[in-house]
């Protein structure tokens, strides 16, 4: 066990192999048709091992760096146990998941926030909607829907922890993007997630951006070693989306519950999350979700919340 151990933590240290083969997934590589002319908006969950901060500020500052690039932007904030995105993007709590039920309302389920960003709370444990009669069920998968049909894209961020709302998320998306930091204990836990996500979806396109990086080189070393053990364990296939740098003015930025797009447009952070938004808007507009039975495609919010699947 102790050599075993040893073998797997000596993958995360090594530098890359002289004879190691195009390594598959990088941004160049990704490319995918978007069919037909009516499509569903284009879902992306964005997690990451619980000790890693930076989940809330990467997904905010990326629904807005989106919406500067005139796409209609719904974020889907589902980190259970801590939701933070309604304090970053300026919104009023009654865009959540659990007012909305107990109102019994017949509004829009979500609130708008800044630059047109649309944002709809998760604080409630979907299994728990088990226990919701046939109309509430109804009502709130026709109001998640409306909202869904409005958005290019659908940003959902969600916490790691192995809970029944994580795993019908997991089951419900095909696009992850894991932050990974790059110091070794951290990539070894941001493979340990990775692996959880296949085990939930084998299907899954899984992608990483590297967090907490002071040069591009040092980032393409996390996807390499990253991208070396996923294929060696588990025989997937990684997706670089980009990185994010040690900047400091990611946790000012989270205590002033002010996205850094606004305050720091200029910034090196902002930049390089606006080159991960324009990354993702490359991928051919978008990639097509195939969740079908009988030739019927289902939305988002018909995958999440089937009584089925609880």
């Amino acid at each position: 066990m102790g050599r075993g151990l040893e073998d797997f933590s000596h993958l995360f240290l090594s530098s890359k192999s002289e004879k190691s083969e195009h390594l598959s997934g990088t941004k160049q590589d990704v490319v995918c048709e978007r069919e037909g002319t009516e499509n569903p908006a284009r879902v992306i969950c964005i997690t990451s091992d619980r000790r890693v901060g930076e989940r809330a500020f990467f997904t905010s500052n990326l629904a807005l760096e989106i919406a500067r690039q005139r796409k209609k932007v719904l974020l889907f904030d589902a980190d259970f146990s801590l939701p933070r995105l309604c304090m970053l993007m300026e919104v009023t709590a009654h865009s959540s998941i659990l007012r909305f039920i107990a109102k019994n309302s017949e509004e829009e389920i979500f609130a708008e926030g800044i630059d047109g960003v649309k944002l709809i709370t998760l604080d409630v444990d979907i299994s728990d909607l088990r226990s919701l009669c046939e109309n509430e069920l109804t009502s709130l998968m026709r109001c998640f829907k409306s909202a869904e049909e409005k958005a290019d894209i659908i940003l959902v961020a969600t916490s790691p922890s192995f809970i029944q709302t994580t795993r019908a998320i997991l089951e419900a998306i095909s696009e992850i993007i894991v932050i990974t930091p790059q110091q070794v204990a951290e990539m070894i836990n941001a493979y340990g997630v990775i692996k959880t996500i296949f085990q939930v979806n084998k299907d899954a396109r899984v992608g990483i951006v590297s967090s907490r990086i002071d040069t591009p080189v040092q980032a393409e070393g996390v996807f390499e070693k990253m991208q070396r053990v996923v294929k060696k364990f588990l025989d997937k296939t990684l997706y670089n989306y980009g990185y994010i740098p040690e900047d400091r003015e990611i946790s000012l930025s989270m205590a002033r519950r002010q996205p850094l797009s606004l305050t720091a447009p200029s910034s090196k952070t902002i930049r390089c999350i606006a080159e991960i938004s324009q990354s993702i808007l490359k991928i051919s507009g978008g990639v097509r979700e195939e969740h079908s039975v009988g030739g019927n495609h289902f939305s988002f919010a018909e995958r999440l919340f089937n009584k089925s699947s609880f």
